[in-house]
This record gives structure tokens, C-alpha cells and sequence, in this order.
């Protein structure tokens, strides 16, 4: 619907509804002469009279009564999706479809955006987690999640913090094993290899040194990792996210913190928009807010 012919429907509904043009003119806060052009002027554009006019009353014609029934409704569920939409730029309403890597959701992600559904009862969250790279666009996303390198795009990505990829080791297989005093040292261990990363056994660290490491166990799980370094299998290289509490209690100790690469970017990844979503705009701030605290 062109925005002059809404005008002119929304002129000849409020005509009908005040029953004159000067109650309707009143109403509009605009002059009678003007309103009665507007609605000549749509009579004269679909080629039919509508209204029925004498010096005391108005009537529709059968035209002007099937136009009145049908542009009435219309212009309501006009009024009310836009309505609609403005409250979703005061209250965030509707599904936020979001993708996450597997750890870093699970671990991070997850739980603040549950807090934000919770903060905001018209919101529901679609979450999911996997670490391929997804189109974000054709696969319905609102926004992703992705650490790491970015390609280039035309989507808009926000910087949310830093992940380290941390090299550890359990207290029980440092004490069989002399602990690496550079990163050359892990080929005289047991690696423990994630199958799913990029680099495979090749582990970077500072300066560009690349170590092709060997280890017996292989797996596509970081927590399976996790688990394995815990026990005392072997040396892990995971991100600081897994293994940062373990750390801390002494479950794990970190090795080679000198030797470390520059620490990959966490970024929330969602598509160009002159008018970024309600919804969209808090979940980037609550998760920027988190990773910073």
C-alpha cells in the first residue's frame, strides 16, 4: 500500500466514523476543505462514488460500504503490527535463534542468555550449539557466537573478549614426567589431540613456533580431553574456558604460559541492519558484559 492511498483510505474511514466532514476534519486537526479533496480525490482515482453527500447527511454508496468494511480492518491490523513492532524496540518480544561452539555455549553463553529470558518473559530463546561455521543469514540466525579469525563478510561482529589456548598438565603425570620447559620439550610427551581443531597435532605457540605433537588419544570432545589431562593421561591444549577452574584449584597445571600464541577473539557475529533488534542488541550486551567481568 502506497503511503498517499493509505492516507486517503485513512481519510475516508475517519469521514465514516465521525459521520461528516466536519467532525472529521475536527477530529484530524485538519481544515474540511482539505479532507473533502482528499476523499474526492479518491473517489476519482478508483473511478466510483463512495459517499452519497446532501447539505444535511452522508451516506456510503454500495462501493463506498464494501471499501469502508474492508479498508477498516486493514488499516487496524496496519496500526497493530506497527504497534507491534515498536514495543519489540522497548520490550524485546519473539525468538532469538542463536548459534554457539559447543564448550564455549555450554559454559559461557548458555546460562546468560537463559538469564535473559527469564529477565524478559515475551523473549523465547532458539539455542543451538555446534562448532561448524554456519550461514548465519540462510540458516535463520539471529546471531552466532565464533572465536577465532574472522572472515570477511558483510555481517557486523562486535569484539565480546579473549580465549587463550592454554597448555596443562595433571600434578600425577607431571610427577612421572619432566614438565616441558619449551614448547620443542612436548614431543617427548604424551599429547592428548582434539580432532576437531583446525591444526590438528599442530600446536602454535609465540614467534610462529609450530610443534607437531604425538599423543595416544585423539577425540572430538574437549571435555573428553579435559577428563583424560584430569587423569593424568597426558598433556592438553585447550582453551582457557575449559580448563581456567581446574587450574585454580590445582587440578591441572598450566606449562609453557611464555611460550603462548596471542589469544583468540570471542565474537558475536549477526547480520547489517539500519535498525539492530531490541533482542539482538541486549543478548550482544549481556554476553560483552560477562566476558568482560
Amino acid at each position: 500500500m502506497r503511503n498517499n492511498s493509505r492516507s486517503d483510505l485513512e481519510t475516508f474511514v475517519a469521514v465514516v466514523d465521525a459521520g461528516s466532514f466536519t467532525r472529521a476534519a475536527a477530529r484530524m486537526g485538519r481544515s474540511k476543505a482539505g479532507v473533502s479533496r482528499q476523499v474526492k480525490g479518491l473517489e476519482e482515482r478508483l473511478g466510483v462514488r463512495l459517499l452519497n453527500r446532501t447539505t444535511r447527511s452522508l451516506s456510503l454508496t454500495d462501493p463506498g460500504a464494501a471499501l469502508y468494511e474492508r479498508s477498516s480492518v486493514a488499516l487496524a491490523e496496519l496500526r497493530d503490527a506497527e504497534a507491534a513492532a515498536a514495543l519489540q524496540q522497548v520490550t524485546p518480544q519473539g525468538r532469538l535463534r542463536v548459534s554457539v561452539p559447543v564448550a564455549y555455549g555450554q559454559r559461557v553463553v548458555a546460562g546468560l542468555l537463559f538469564q535473559l529470558v527469564e529477565e524478559h518473559p515475551g523473549l523465547e530463546l532458539d539455542l543451538s550449539f555446534t562448532d561448524r561455521y554456519v550461514d548465519l543469514v540462510n540458516e535463520g540466525f539471529d546471531l552466532v557466537v565464533r572465536i577465532g579469525d574472522l572472515a570477511d563478510s558483510t555481517m557486523i561482529a562486535k569484539r565480546l573478549g579473549d580465549t587463550r589456548r592454554v597448555v596443562c598438565g595433571a600434578p600425577a603425570y607431571l610427577e612421572r614426567c619432566t614438565p616441558p620447559g619449551k614448547p620443542a620439550d612436548l614431543m617427548n610427551h604424551s599429547c592428548l589431540l582434539y580432532s576437531q581443531q583446525a591444526a590438528g597435532s599442530a600446536w602454535r605457540f609465540s614467534d610462529g613456533v609450530t610443534i607437531n605433537v604425538r599423543g595416544p588419544i585423539r577425540a572430538d570432545s574437549g571435555d573428553a580431553l579435559l577428563g583424560a589431562a584430569r587423569a593424568g593421561l597426558g598433556i592438553a591444549w585447550l582453551p582457557d574456558f575449559y580448563v581456567g577452574e581446574d587450574i585454580a584449584e590445582g587440578r591441572l597445571v598450566r606449562l609453557l604460559e611464555h611460550f603462548e600464541a596471542e589469544p583468540l577473539g570471542i565474537w558475536a557475529v549477526f547480520p547489517h541492519s539500519r535498525h539492530l533488534s531490541l533482542k539482538v542488541r541486549l543478548a550482544v550486551d549481556r554476553l560483552a558484559l560477562a566476558v568482560k567481568t
